[in-house]
């Protein structure tokens, strides 16, 4: 297999220093991605793996997907753009009036994008974190905290849930890395053209 060259405005490194990056504790992550103190994204992490952890404990090995079915959520898969293709998303939550038709939407396209270009870049042991599998569930599992904690999207929830993902999935470094790569894949896809 051929390595994978990417264009100067990914900025890509190796991957083997993403994934060093990115598997840091997520204390040491979000603290370089967003502007709130140490002491609140230490509360958050603390928050999202505690309930990530009494999730285990009532489902055991259970996928994010079927604890969210479980608990009354439904799964569509579905391929959509937001922004005029300016903004890729892995999923999505929709919370509307009915408890009982809480919906999480997986971006298909989104997931299989990722997927393909790691298919060319990740090695054979990075591989198994990057299938379309993987990537859906943890996608689901970000969600996932979104669905059970019913408050508005913030930066602070927004790190809760790739916390939360990380520590229910057991991925090796945090989610967010995945957004990190889909976004510069489609800026790299943008600047060939």
């Amino acid at each position: 297999m051929r390595p994978m060259t990417f264009t100067v405005a990914q900025d890509f490194t190796s991957l083997n220093e993403l994934l060093r990056l990115y598997g840091d504790a997520d204390e040491i992550i979000f603290k370089k991605h967003c502007r709130l103190d140490e002491s609140e994204i230490a509360e958050a992490c603390h928050h999202a793996r505690l309930s990530a952890h009494r999730l285990r404990s009532h489902h055991g090995e259970q996928s994010a997907e079927v604890i969210a079915t479980d608990l009354g959520c439904r799964i569509l898969r579905e391929s959509w753009q937001v922004a005029e293709g300016k903004v890729i998303y892995l999923a999505e939550c929709w919370f509307p009036p009915q408890h009982d038709e809480t919906t999480i939407r997986v971006n298909t396209d989104a997931v299989t994008s990722l997927a393909e270009l790691m298919e060319q870049w990740a090695g054979e042991t990075e591989q198994a974190w990057f299938t379309e599998a993987k990537i859906s569930e943890v996608a689901v599992a970000h969600e996932l905290f979104h669905v059970i904690e019913r408050r508005p999207s913030s930066p602070r929830a927004e790190l809760e849930a790739h916390a939360f993902a990380r520590a229910l999935t057991q991925l090796p470094f945090s989610p967010l890395l995945y957004q990190i790569l889909l976004a510069r894949s489609v800026a790299g896809k943008k600047a060939a053209r």
